[in-house]
């Protein structure tokens, strides 16, 4: 009997451990957006870097299967708009984004009554 548990036991491990080994470190981020490259498949992000008090531009490449949030396309995103994004880091160093959270621009005006 104890043999047939851990016999199943090694087998729910097996058949488990590759799901577990290829989750990936999310990180985040966030700012206006500076740039689209649709060439090279990037957005380049004006980020706060809050180690060095200033801002940065920062460069993401963007997954073929990222998601997008409230726009078609990565590509139509107009320069200044904020985003949040969601990416894991590549094996070059490069930042990959998977998920991208497009914010609608705020209504600037002034309010008649």
């Amino acid at each position: 009997m104890v043999r047939y548990l851990l016999l199943a036991v090694v087998c729910i491990s097996l058949t488990y451990a590759p799901a577990y080994s290829q989750e990936e470190d999310v990180d985040y981020g966030y700012g206006t957006v500076v740039e689209i490259r649709e060439d090279s498949n990037e957005i380049v992000v004006n980020e706060y870097d809050y180690e060095n008090n200033e801002e940065i531009e920062v460069t993401y490449c963007v997954h073929d299967d990222a998601k997008i949030d409230n726009m078609d396309s990565w590509k139509d995103i107009p320069n200044g708009t904020y985003i949040d994004v969601e990416y894991v880091a590549g094996a070059d160093g490069k930042k990959i984004i998977k998920y991208v959270n497009v914010y609608e621009p705020e209504e600037t005006g002034t309010e008649t009554e």
